[in-house]
């Protein structure tokens, strides 16, 4: 038969309530921060505890149970499936709404749905104008001062707009180059603020710490580097001796194919940004 000592009636009892202690501390933390931008759900660990071993009165038909629960740790629930899409999905968001923000800067010049009012469709006017006034010197005979007045003064005019439609599409270039240049700039700070962060929850690993709030930043940092650029995310376990081993966050740009001038595939081309620290 059985039987189960009063301090270890009360060590259970403990354990137990501890475990949900902590249970409802991880709980009212995730509903504290459900407003929080970039918090992931948080779970408590837990596993059974069994002591190994049979006390002096055992017996082999005696049932072993469990000496209660005990915690391990605090995890988040985290898909790493949903981030992959949702970065790939951000990268392709990103570099459509880029395109299309400089096709509306190009349309804002090069407007032609009109009839030559407003800035719109005024190219196309004055270029049948032209059209125009070369149709009536031709039907009444080249030569007239009068007629050849009228085209040269259509044709400058129409010069004049090739020349200011090309000053607006300089002006055009030249802010996008520099709208990149400020990109490049805000790529490289992420990387720089992710390889802190690498370093702080490699360091938080070390002593034990689960470091749930860095990850989090990090992730935040990793959402918004897909927008500016098609990335690769994975994560290695790094020993670091004496049997232990630390998470390890490695970025990629993501690999494309290369091909040659005549279609045949040179491999794929991917450059690592980040390796760990």
């Amino acid at each position: 038969m059985g039987t189960i000592s009063t301090a270890g009636s009360y060590v259970m009892a403990k354990l137990g309530i501890y475990a949900a202690q902590k249970a409802m501390e991880v709980t009212g933390n995730n509903i504290t921060n459900i407003n929080t931008t970039g918090y992931t759900r948080q779970r408590l660990d837990q596993k059974s505890l069994y002591m190994s071993g049979a006390d002096r009165y055992s017996s082999k038909w005696e049932a072993r149970v469990g000496g209660g629960a005990i915690t391990t740790g605090v995890s988040q629930l985290r898909d790493p499936y949903l981030d992959i899409r949702f970065r790939s999905e951000m990268s392709s968001v990103g570099s459509y709404e880029t395109r299309l923000k400089g096709l509306q800067q190009l349309a804002s010049v090069l407007d032609e749905v009109g009839k030559g009012e407003d800035d719109e469709g005024v190219f196309e006017a004055q270029f049948n104008d032209l059209i125009a006034q070369l149709t009536d010197m031709a039907a009444s005979g080249a030569g007239k001062d009068s007629y050849d007045t009228l085209v040269q003064g259509s044709a400058k005019s129409l010069v004049s707009l090739f020349n200011t439609y090309a000053d607006k599409l300089e002006t055009i270039r030249k802010n996008t180059e520099k709208s990149f240049d400020e990109d490049i700039q805000t790529v490289n700070a992420i990387l720089k603020k992710i390889q802190t962060l690498n370093d702080s929850i490699r360091k938080s690993d070390i002593h034990g710490g689960p470091g749930l709030e860095l990850r989090d930043e990090r992730n935040l940092l990793l959402d918004e580097l897909s927008e500016y650029i098609d990335i690769n995310v994975r994560y290695e376990l790094e020993p670091i001796g004496a049997g232990m081993t630390v998470e390890k966050l490695i970025v990629e740009l993501e690999s494309h194919e290369r091909k040659d001038a005549n279609g045949n595939s040179l491999g794929h081309a991917g450059q690592e940004l980040i390796n760990g620290q």
